[in-house]
């Protein structure tokens, strides 16, 4: 049995600094964010990951609040 090598089941992550990056914020705030619970992530080790699916969750749903406030 291989677990996770089929194209349905492998999930892509990424470390603090390429969402910090990608965000355009410091490692710092993304360490409060994970702190408070805004952020979900993964403990690997000593290095933290996130889920790319999360990620893009947490995007999607900024967007449809700025459209909304936006919208009243």
């Amino acid at each position: 049995m291989n677990i996770g090598s089929s194209p349905e089941t492998t999930e892509r992550f990424l470390t603090r600094k390429a969402l910090a990056d990608r965000w355009q914020l410091s490692t710092e705030t993304l360490k409060r964010r994970e702190r408070c619970g805004f952020l979900p992530f993964l403990k690997l080790g000593r290095g933290v990951r996130y889920r790319l699916a999360d990620v893009e969750h947490l995007e999607a749903e900024a967007e449809v609040r700025q459209a909304g406030a936006l919208a009243a």
